[in-house]
């Protein structure tokens, strides 16, 4: 007997070395595997004219191996497949999902890295994640993957004596009555213990299979916050957590997906997003795209606490712009220093363009000038983004003038970069809180999840209750809402309302 082994490569377009690269890999390898009887091909959407409906049949059932590769970003439908992928192999243990990741450096860090982390993570874990660093090491890699696949494979029908070209078989038995007669005892006990394992399988998939997923999504700010509020019990980017590190406004749309599935009916929750959200959602999350979502749910936030802006300036450029009023600096001076940064090489770092510590910087600066657009800054190269993990060789870098850094990092109190704040010596750079007409600028910080509507009460899943439970929610919850939150609902002042808050206006 003959076997075919079927490889789909999926990812983005533009990977089109990397798929070539797969494709020439799975001719080496059938012609190695020739003799054996084992023919390995590879096909890619190219085969199938980009007809995404030929290739999303093909991967649940025909593929052998899907292997998806993604260099940061995962289009829509690169996720459509690995969702497709990863179905099939709950429900038929096939395909065998190899997923290669580029190892990106702490810089390249992308909203969409986070949400292919959190994808990983929901769906299959990190077991199944391999970064790679180069096409030889992609090559290298991935050929390692394939033939151990293939090893198996052969090995397992030798075990069952299936025939391959070149596979040792089993002795066949002639009469199984027979042997059954002479084995009986040991036939039974046999018997026994696989109904045992069946029955303990059984029930381990049901809970598997209504043990829902938590996924949180937002900002670093708000972890670290959790974490301080905490003093250290609660860390969502431990391994007990699934998190994505999302801007505000991308974390808020989860949200919207979440409450159209509750419009189409689908019942209890197998994902629960929590945002952790630094900003606070405005009416303009609430647009046409969003509008129809709120007939059977709802959102409900929870208000943490603030966290101040502050900026990070590096010691020479505090000194040239005579910054050291008590650890502060007002809006005036920073719209003021960031206007200059082309002009005197001063390097500008920020969060992403949908974080809620870039959208709180724009509307003090607004108030300012109104020309500022930290957005458009960073889009035409103007200024960086910046990460709580991003290397100090790379500020240091990009903010090189006559040897000396000059930047300006648009941080918080909670949210800056770790490898300035482990120096030894603060010498290196001032950290000033940021200040308008008005006081300290800072950043409200929120948790918000999705409640389906029930008539006039809202329905809260167990493990958001957990979680309220954990960071201690109920020190700033009215009584009689908490032990109605508890017992798994809150009541909706009105059918219409779209969002509401547990610990605001009681």
């Amino acid at each position: 007997m003959e076997k075919t082994i079927r490889i789909f490569i999926a990812g983005a377009k533009a990977l089109k070395q990397e798929r070539n690269c797969i494709k020439v890999l799975a001719n080496d390898l059938s012609s190695k595997y020739e003799s054996r009887g084992i023919h390995i091909i590879a096909h890619s959407y190219e085969h199938f004219d980009d007809d995404q409906k030929s290739y999303n049949n093909y991967i649940e059932k025909a593929a052998d191996i899907v292997i998806f590769i993604l260099n940061g970003r995962i289009g829509s439908k690169t996720e459509e497949e690995f969702i497709k992928a990863t179905d099939s192999f709950k429900r038929e243990n096939r395909p065998e999902i190899i997923l290669f990741v580029h190892d990106y450096s702490n810089e390249e860090l992308t909203a969409d890295i986070g949400r292919i982390q959190g994808l990983i993570a929901g769906r299959l874990g990190d077991k199944y994640h391999v970064d790679y660093s180069s096409l030889d090491d992609l090559r290298n890699k991935a050929r390692e993957r394939i033939e151990r696949f293939v090893e198996q494979y052969v090995s397992q029908y030798r075990r069952v004596g299936s025939g391959f070209t070149g596979a040792r078989k089993t002795k066949k038995i002639s009469n199984l009555s027979t042997w059954v007669k002479q084995q009986k005892k040991l036939f039974y006990y046999l018997l026994g213990c696989l109904v045992l394992l069946l029955g303990f399988g059984i029930l381990k998939l049901y809970r598997d299979n209504n043990k829902p997923i938590v996924i949180f999504a937002g900002g670093g700010s708000v972890v670290n916050y959790i974490k301080d509020l905490t003093h250290d019990s609660v860390d969502i980017r431990s391994s007990d957590y699934i998190y994505m590190n999302l801007g505000s406004g991308t974390s808020w749309d989860l949200l919207a997906e979440e409450a159209n599935r509750y419009n189409n009916n689908e019942g209890q929750r197998r994902i629960i997003s929590i945002c952790l959200s630094a900003d606070e959602i405005d009416t303009s999350f609430f647009n046409e795209k969003t509008k129809n979502c709120w007939e059977n749910a709802c959102i409900v936030g929870y208000f943490l606490g603030e966290d101040p802006l502050m900026v990070y300036l590096s010691e020479g450029l505090a000194e040239e712009r005579h910054i050291s009023n008590d650890s502060i600096i007002s809006h005036g001076e920073l719209a003021k220093l960031i206007r200059d940064s082309k002009k005197d090489s001063i390097c500008i770092f920020s969060t992403s363009e949908k974080s809620g510590t870039l959208r709180q910087y724009q509307k003090c600066l607004k108030k300012i000038d109104r020309t500022l657009d930290l957005k458009n800054m960073l889009e035409s190269g103007m200024s960086h983004l910046f990460y709580q993990d991003t290397k100090l060789d790379y500020i240091n870098k990009l903010s090189s003038r006559n040897d000396i850094p000059v930047f300006a990092i648009l941080g918080s109190k909670h949210y800056t970069v770790n490898s300035l704040l482990l120096l030894k010596s603060n010498d290196a750079y001032k950290k000033f809180y940021l200040k308008d007409d008005s006081g300290l600028v800072c950043k409200p910080m929120y948790v918000y999840f999705v409640a389906s509507k029930n008539d006039q009460d809202l329905n809260i899943q167990e493990p958001i209750i957990e979680f309220l439970k954990n960071i201690n929610a109920e020190r700033h919850v009215n009584e009689s809402i908490w032990k109605n939150i508890m017992n798994g609902r809150l009541y909706l002042k009105g059918r219409s309302e779209r969002i509401t808050y547990i610990n605001k206006n009681n």
